[in-house]
């Protein structure tokens, strides 16, 4: 009975650790992974041109623009990496060419439009960071765009999300396959808010 009871303490022991690393350790591990990468190659985005500059443009014709506050400047960061932001010391939405070039008009017009509605708040605050949760600027960005094309973009990135975590982690997600779980999930969770509030 002795050994059995130091084996049992030791496999729970082990799967609390094991559980932790994949709820909490493992998801900021990877999440600042992809913003390390987001940052070394930040220094090379550039302006829109060409088929990008048509393809957002063509995007944001999907939606009602904002009579309030005028649309920023656009920046490509050529990248796998499925992101998109407002940078408020530069004062331009950066986003990367995979969504570009990747997503249906509508989508890519409801991740400009979600990042347009940081820009409105930003101007509401007076220059201060937008600090809402993001399935409220979702529902904020709602305003301009349908909130099918915000929940189908959200749907979209959160899949693109996983695939890269995948190709680009393998071991980690085969070791914890459950924090690329987790990241899903609380998109699901965005997901459910989105649909269940307006604007």
């Amino acid at each position: 009975v002795g050994p059995m009871r130091i084996w049992l303490k030791l496999f729970i022991d082990f799967l609390i650790i094991y559980i932790m690393f994949s709820q909490f350790f493992v998801p900021i591990f990877l999440h600042n992974c992809i913003m390390e990468e987001i940052k070394q190659l930040y220094m090379n985005s550039t302006e829109i041109e060409g088929r990008y500059s048509k393809k957002i443009n063509e995007s944001i014709s999907t939606f009602k623009r904002p009579a309030d506050i005028e649309i920023p400047r656009f920046r490509i960061l050529k990248t796998e990496i499925p992101y998109a932001c407002y940078l408020i010391d530069h004062d331009f939405i950066m986003i990367s060419s995979c969504l570009v070039e990747e997503l249906p008009k509508e989508e890519l017009g409801a991740v400009i439009a979600h990042e347009i509605e940081h820009v409105r708040e930003v101007y509401r605050k007076r220059g201060l960071k937008d600090d809402r949760p993001e399935w409220k600027v979702d529902v904020g960005a709602t305003r301009l765009v349908e909130k099918k094309h915000m929940i189908s973009a959200i749907s979209s990135v959160t899949s693109k999300t996983s695939e890269y975590i995948r190709k680009k982690h393998r071991v980690i997600c085969v070791l914890f396959p459950f924090s690329v779980m987790d990241i899903e999930n609380a998109n699901l969770n965005r997901l459910e808010k989105i649909r269940n509030n307006n604007p």
